[in-house]
């Protein structure tokens, strides 16, 4: 078959056309490409330097209440006034345990994320340890903090007992923190034969839908604590309260997920997989 020269430099004019859209095509690719990682890369730098900054406040702070306790119990000032002497020794106490649980944090987040860490999971009786957690944190609080627990004498949780304290913990705090100067906070369970779940729910400001995958996010509650602070304040941490629950649920086989609306409230789901043996 003859073909003719016009035919042949269109047919060439067509393949050059092709190539040039596909060569722009992987060009943009690769562009777009270049600019995300850039954009990736620059939203962790920030993320970074904000948990920087809230690192040393948030340690600052604790430290700052220990050498003043510790300074006023030194002078002697109160030895005279048994019941205020005995107050200071709490407030130093507790901004120790403060500090141990955030350094505790990190290394655990570190050893997850490294494979490292070791569970030592068991029956776990949960009302105690929800007892505990009432008793206490009111205590540590500021705010007005009231519990409401449908917790069965009966309920067992198959987990890590220091890990499963840690979480409910982080989940209490973190109520407290976007919640108004009057907090409530309910706990309850639920068990069937392939699992076991607790649920804390507050009755706080509440999470936008597009912002609660990124909750879990390290560093997270850091870049966005002023936005969803009621106390005018600021709710500061890490950020790693809620990654360090998804770390450990994710560590236990199970999952921890959000139910939540602005201006009213939400829940957190801990759902743990029931051993075959049990």
């Amino acid at each position: 078959m003859v073909v003719s020269p016009v035919q042949d430099v269109l047919r060439r004019v067509w393949l050059l056309y092709l190539s040039s859209i596909v060569l722009i095509g992987f060009a943009a690719w690769g562009l777009y490409y270049q600019v995300k990682i850039i954009f990736d890369q620059n939203r962790l730098s920030e993320l970074r330097e904000t948990f920087s900054r809230t690192m040393v406040h948030d340690m600052k702070t604790p430290i700052s209440s220990i050498i003043t306790g510790i300074r006023m119990l030194r002078g002697g000032q109160f030895d005279s006034l048994p019941e205020k002497k005995q107050e200071i020794f709490d407030l130093v106490e507790r901004e120790n345990q403060h500090l141990l649980s955030l350094v505790n944090k990190v290394l655990t987040i570190a050893k997850m994320e490294s494979g490292k860490l070791v569970l030592n999971r068991k029956q776990i009786a949960l009302k105690p340890m929800v007892d505990e957690l009432m008793e206490k944190y009111p205590l540590r609080s500021k705010k007005a903090v009231t519990f409401s627990v449908d917790v069965p004498d009966d309920a067992v949780v198959y987990a890590d007992p220091s890990h499963l304290t840690e979480c409910l913990s982080n989940l209490v705090e973190n109520a407290e923190k976007y919640s108004g100067r009057t907090v409530h906070i309910a706990i309850a369970y639920a068990h069937d034969e392939a699992q076991t779940s607790i649920q804390v729910s507050d009755n706080g400001v509440g999470i936008p839908q597009s912002e609660q995958a990124r909750i879990f996010e390290k560093f997270e509650r850091a870049s966005r604590a002023n936005k969803r602070s009621t106390t005018g304040t600021g709710a500061t941490g890490f950020g790693l309260g809620l990654n360090y629950v998804q770390l450990m649920m994710k560590e236990h086989g199970g999952s921890v997920t959000v139910s939540s609306e602005p201006g009213r409230g939400s829940t957190f789901t801990l759902t743990f997989p029931v051993p075959s043996e049990t």
